[in-house]
């Protein structure tokens, strides 16, 4: 009997220790995400034109992501090229096509931390 005590108990300690390790380990990826996809710099708002699409193969509760190649137009400088990865409601898949528009917003120090700001409309 007294085995089976310290059993529960063993095994009751390492439930707890890895909840509290995946509620932490959660925490820093949302913390990391977000300082990720804001940045420190100032946010620009700038047109942007899908180059190419390409689906990763990642469909997640009704969801696909997709790996965008856009090219940013901002208002002051050159444009530029950059790849983006975006999780889109699987039936609005279809408007991520080549050409389609969209807006962007990036951060003025570092411009490869970007988000879309709008779904993109066709030509």
């Amino acid at each position: 009997m007294k085995l089976n005590k310290m059993a529960i108990r063993s095994l009751l300690i390492v439930a707890v220790g890895f909840i509290v390790f995946a509620g932490i380990s959660s925490l820093m990826m949302w913390k990391s995400f977000s300082n990720n996809r804001q940045g420190s710099g100032r946010k620009i708002l700038a047109d942007a034109v899908i180059l190419k699409v390409k689906r990763t193969g990642l469909v997640v509760k009704n969801r696909t992501e997709l790996k965008l190649l856009l090219e940013v137009y901002p208002h002051n400088n050159e444009p530029f090229k950059i790849w983006v990865k975006e999780t889109v409601y699987s039936p609005d898949v279809y408007l991520y096509v080549q050409g389609a528009k969209l807006k962007v917003v990036y951060n003025s120090e570092s411009p490869q931390k970007i988000y879309l700001a709008s779904a993109p409309v066709q030509k």
